[in-house]
């Protein structure tokens, strides 16, 4: 069987869905692949999203951002970060800004719905348990088979398929990658006392650890950064070890933890892609990019690369495959994004160094940057989305 459209999505992920909705609303014929097998409802994640203003302003665009009920939107107005090594410090506020929240908490099972909910609303023809096995680009198209002998042929391909995607491995297009030599541990808990919309942050000997405050006060998502070795042994812990370990480790700064869910823990890995698109097709969120977690960035440089596709579409006439736009996109996502694997690995480099030197210079920069009003109100503007740039541009 072939099916045409304009558009082909590879990926049933928040990104993908994005782009799906995104390329809809704007009267284009959308077909979305995923390798999944259809779910009525996404299954319940304890991997929870630091969704800044840029990508609130782009669900909103989409019409997504009234399907997420209230009782599951967890602003957070504070953020406290530290160094166990040193005990410095670094406070950031919203009101700094003159904004009363710095984003939400989002758990990705909530959003993921609320994109399924618009993506059906809006005519977007959705084909679960497909498995592309060939990709290959026609002089005006685009073709993917999948395993059941079935074509689908389209004007553009948007790619986002996730870290190890396999479409971008068909399209030859190689990736810069390294290890960043850790696992992160993630979960839920509940906390003796409430976190107060505040995001806490702790750089510790093995690597950081992230209290993500969830819309219950007593209750937070945990992501914890660790060497392999150190992972092992936490998974290995049960969870009344492994609760008393996270209220050790967070010097009982939100009391006795309990462990709510169950843990799961992923590799943590750079990777950029060399291309960002071709002839016709583009790539995006974690099939272009992967970084590393500490600074909540993630997903928001995924919606990131959404947002720049939509902006050159809306501001140039030269057509959804124009070479100028695939060109654009290119160049755009490329340098912004090199910016911030740069700045992670760096933090990453610094805070990851045990030596009594690095220690102190770390301690010295946060206190400085603590007390100097305008850089921190700079660094809340980037990191918040009011500063784009990294979240989608012109």
């Amino acid at each position: 069987m072939i099916t045409n459209t304009e558009i082909v999505v590879v990926g049933k992920g928040i990104v993908g869905l994005s782009a799906a909705i995104a390329m809809r609303r704007k009267g284009f014929g959308v077909i979305l692949l995923d390798k999944a097998p259809k779910e009525s409802k996404t299954p319940p994640s304890p991997r929870v999203y630091a969704i800044n203003s840029a990508s609130v302003d782009l669900f909103k665009e989409l019409n997504i951002w009234q399907h997420i009920a209230k009782e599951h939107l967890a602003d957070y107005t504070h953020m406290h970060v530290w160094d166990a090594a040193n005990e410095r410090y670094l406070d950031f506020d919203s009101r700094a800004i003159g904004c009363n929240k710095l984003g939400f908490m989002l758990v990705e099972s909530v959003v993921k719905d609320a994109l399924l909910i618009e993506a059906e609303k809006i005519g977007v023809e959705s084909v679960s348990d497909c498995t592309v096995t060939d990709v290959q680009e026609l002089p005006d198209r685009i073709k993917l088979i999948d395993s059941k002998n079935q074509y689908w042929l389209g004007k553009l391909l948007i790619v986002a398929d996730g870290a190890r995607s396999a479409i971008r491995d068909m399209l030859g297009v190689k990736v810069t990658s390294w290890p960043y030599y850790q696992q992160a541990i993630v979960a839920n808990v509940l906390t003796e006392k409430p976190h107060n919309k505040t995001a806490y942050q702790v750089f510790q000997k093995f690597g950081p650890l992230a209290f993500l405050p969830m819309a219950n006060q007593n209750q937070s998502s945990i992501v914890w950064s660790t060497t392999k070795e150190h992972a092992t042994d936490l998974m290995q812990m049960s969870d009344l070890d492994f609760a008393n370990e996270l209220t050790k480790i967070f010097a009982n700064k939100l009391g006795r933890v309990a462990i709510a869910s169950h843990r799961f823990e992923y590799s943590l890995h750079m990777r950029h892609v060399q291309n960002y698109s071709g002839k016709n097709w583009l790539i995006m969120g974690d099939a272009a990019h992967t970084i590393h977690p500490l600074a909540g960035l993630g997903l928001n440089v995924g919606l990131g690369d959404v947002k720049t596709w939509i902006n050159l579409l809306e501001h140039n006439s030269y057509g959804f495959v124009s070479k100028r736009n695939l060109s654009s996109y290119q160049r755009k996502r490329k340098h912004a994004l090199w910016i911030v694997i740069c700045l992670m690995q760096g933090l990453h480099l610094l805070f990851t160094n045990h030596s009594m030197i690095v220690s102190e210079m770390r301690g010295f920069s946060l206190n400085l940057v603590n007390q100097i009003a305008p850089l921190k109100k700079l660094i809340i503007e980037h990191a918040a989305g009011f500063r784009t740039g990294v979240f989608g541009e012109i």
